[in-house]
């Protein structure tokens, strides 16, 4: 007797949405004579990118960071960043509470970095977060295309 073939079943795909959260890092009782250089401003960004690359949920992808500010602004708090992150879509309402979580729980790190770039500076410095209400959502489907 002759068997019908079986074709194989495609795996279920999550679709994947790419979200960008505006998140401000605000920095207290920095030095009032210090203003913020090009390049420390790329150092504590970089550093925040490292970061979350460490302590985002493994299903997200942090895609990029960016400075948020008009310019080349001296003013060092708040430091807007636009950070973008690819999130399986049943998640992605919680993306922004997840990088929150890991800059919050992180402070003291990118504090510790602050002061390697000017103690003097940086030396009575706190920090905190902060987020601003409007997301912006950019779906992004990772499903194949259908062959004809």
């Amino acid at each position: 007797s002759v068997r019908p073939t079986r074709r194989p079943t495609p795996k279920p795909s999550s679709r994947m949405v790419e979200t960008v959260h505006p998140v401000q890092l605000i920095f207290t009782n920095v030095a009032s004579s210090y203003t913020l250089s090009a390049t420390d401003r790329a150092s504590i960004i970089e550093f925040a990118e490292e970061v979350l690359k460490e302590n985002l949920d493994k299903s997200f992808e942090l895609i990029e960071i960016v400075y948020a500010g008009g310019g080349n602004s001296q003013s060092l708090s708040p430091l807007p960043l636009s950070i973008t992150v690819k999130a399986p879509a049943d998640v992605s309402d919680f993306v922004l509470a997840y990088i929150m979580g890991a800059l919050e729980n992180n402070v003291q790190d990118i504090l510790s970095q602050c002061k390697s770039l000017n103690w003097n500076a940086f030396k009575d410095v706190s920090i905190s977060t902060g987020a601003e209400v409007t997301v912006g959502i950019e779906e992004t489907d990772r499903r194949p295309t259908p062959r004809p």
